[in-house]
């Protein structure tokens, strides 16, 4: 059995490998901060040589413990030297554009996740707009980088940027097509699972949310977008669909705006009242926070079914602590800054190829429509 100091000592190496999976493992070494990897090899390498320097009976316990640190130890250096390498290789200007590429991903992936083999007639086409903005605002920020939009550095990843433009407007036109199709009942249905969405949503990244870090842009897109299918609900009944379900549909949305003006009124409010680095520890909190429902929900793979779904909020609510983040600390992006916004980046990139992951596992299982 291991002794309380042993323990503590076996708790402090798991800790230095959990940050170094969260922040290395699988991360593009062009993105990465040498400093993190040093303080993990630093507090690695006094934690082994304040293991050697016991002399406690239990040796094969703390054998096994050295043996592992310095497995441990050998990959970090390992790791560091090769970040180095490559960072040294393609130069300052190649490590932005891969920081601003992970970013092009993170809207990709979220529209593999809201997109990509659904049922195009429910989405969110408010969603779908906010990505082409994203998308949009990236690849200005890529042409800065390179020096302009006709220099040749980098060209390959603006192409990459302007594809998944026009992806996306692609689909924004085709969800808007197949939501004119079928009888008068048909659409209204449609409408009905569209709205359905935005009520998951609404459910998901609001409801239970502190208000001060509840991003109030994304309360004024989904009451848009909700009221743009209101709209569309009237039509439908101006031409003559009278159904009871559709009736209920257009209650339930007068209802829903009413509750989510309300809900961006108070947003408002309570924010206009927070300091900005209240801000900023509170976005940091709802990180580690995320990070232990992940840890909980989802570490365990081979118990039950994984539930995609579940995973898939975890992503975009930290999406949003990213974007809100990004916005708070782009003023003063002083070297703290830079890695605060870092670490969340590396937490966002980890639950995305997370979800790449467990999406592939025979018991996951994911929401359909």
């Amino acid at each position: 059995m291991k002794t309380s100091r042993l323990q503590t000592l076996w708790e402090r190496v798991d800790d230095f490998h959990q940050h170094y999976a969260l922040h290395f493992a699988g991360q593009p070494r062009l993105t990465r901060d040498i400093d993190i990897i040093d303080s993990l090899i630093d507090g690695l390498e006094r934690t082994i040589r304040e293991t050697q320097g016991r002399g406690d009976p239990a040796t094969l316990e703390l054998q096994e413990l050295l043996d592992i640190a310095n497995e441990h130890l050998e990959m970090y250096r390992e790791e560091r030297a090769a970040i180095a390498k490559v960072q040294k290789e393609e130069g300052p200007k190649a490590c932005e554009v891969a920081g601003l590429m992970t970013r092009v991903q993170a809207v990709l992936h979220r529209y593999t996740r809201h997109f990509a083999g659904h049922e195009r007639h429910s989405r969110d086409l408010g969603l779908l707009g906010e990505m082409i903005d994203d998308m949009t605002l990236l690849g200005q920020e890529l042409d800065t980088l390179r020096g302009g939009p006709k220099v040749e550095f980098a060209q390959e990843e603006r192409d990459l940027v302007d594809q998944y433009i026009e992806l996306f407007s692609r689909e924004r036109r085709e969800i808007g097509q197949a939501r004119d199709t079928g009888s008068l009942s048909e659409q209204g249905y449609i409408l009905g699972a569209a709205v359905n969405e935005l009520l998951a949503t609404f459910q998901s990244q609001v409801v239970g949310l502190s208000r001060f870090v509840c991003r109030p842009e994304l309360l004024m897109r989904l009451i848009a977008e909700l009221e743009d299918l209101r709209e569309r609900l009237v039509s439908l009944e101006t031409l003559g669909l009278h159904a009871e379900f559709h009736r209920e549909n257009i209650s339930n949305v007068d209802e829903n705006i009413a509750v989510w003006r309300e809900e961006l009124h108070k947003v408002k409010n309570v924010r206009a009242s927070v300091k900005h680095d209240d801000f900023v520890e509170a976005f940091l909190a709802v990180a580690d926070q995320l990070l232990e429902e992940y840890n909980i929900s989802f570490a365990e793979v081979e118990q039950g079914h994984l539930d995609l779904t579940k995973l898939s909020d975890l992503c975009d609510r930290m999406d949003e602590v990213e974007r809100q983040l990004t916005v708070l600390l782009k003023p003063v992006l002083n070297r703290d800054n830079k890695r605060n916004l870092q670490l969340i980046r590396d937490a966002q990139f980890m639950l995305m190829n997370e979800y790449d992951t467990l999406s592939k596992a025979p018991n996951a299982q994911r929401k359909k429509g």
